[in-house]
């Protein structure tokens, strides 16, 4: 290789790398190209008005609750909004003979539309996917370029799964264990049913589903 190609290799190979260290920041750190950063508190505020209209369905039996924790990807302003784009998990608990359940929620990536306050904000809507085989389009559609590949990168690698910070936060808040197995209410005739679940793989790489029911009762 000559000396003018060997300069010309190295003139593109420093190219190239300031190429990729462009695309790095463009990707990975927040606060450039119009991202607003989300402060812890308004971050947990924003899952407090999250849950504020769910309606709860066993109050009238037991101590029940919804709690919310989310995944940002990003925000930045658009008019006179201030967009959150995140993953967002949330789940009804109820409290029944001592130990906390989750009876009920949802897991999914959204947009939450919100307004700034001083240092606070205010939750206007949440905008999700559509289902079926149009989800992913619809997330591309929802989120920019940088935020979806970031959603995409996480979801490939390691799935969101936000269930452990709810159960903590249950912990915290009730002072009581939550426990793995399921629980089952019936409305109309005041009734619960807990169920156990097993799963194990045969050799030849099947999986079995088993549940035995462990408790059941009558709420008063």
């Amino acid at each position: 290789m000559s000396k003018t190609e060997k300069r010309k290799s190295k003139f593109l190979g420093r190219i190239l790398l300031i190429i990729a260290m462009f695309a790095l920041i463009y990707f990975l750190v927040p606060g450039v190209l119009g991202d607003k950063k989300i402060s812890p508190e308004q971050k947990s505020s924003l899952m407090q008005q999250y849950v504020a209209d769910n309606e709860l369905s066993y109050e009238k039996f037991m101590p029940d609750k919804w709690f919310a924790a989310c995944h940002i990807y990003g925000a930045k302003k658009k008019g006179g909004e201030l967009l959150v784009y995140a993953h967002v998990t949330d789940l009804e608990f109820v409290v029944l003979n001592g130990k906390a359940y989750d009876v009920s929620g949802s897991s999914a990536p959204c947009v939450m539309h919100t307004r700034v306050d001083g240092d606070k904000l205010k939750l206007v809507s949440t905008e999700y996917p559509e289902d079926g085989e149009y989800y992913l389009e619809s997330i591309r559609k929802m989120f920019p370029l940088r935020y979806y590949l970031k959603y995409a990168v996480r979801e490939s690698i390691t799935p969101i799964d936000l269930g452990e910070e709810l159960r903590d936060k249950v912990r915290r808040e009730w002072d009581v264990e939550v426990s793995d197995n399921l629980l089952f209410i019936d409305d109309e005739s005041n009734t619960y049913e807990i169920i156990k679940t097993y799963d194990d793989m045969d050799e030849n790489g099947e999986y079995s589903f088993e549940t035995e029911t462990i408790e059941e009762g009558v709420l008063e």
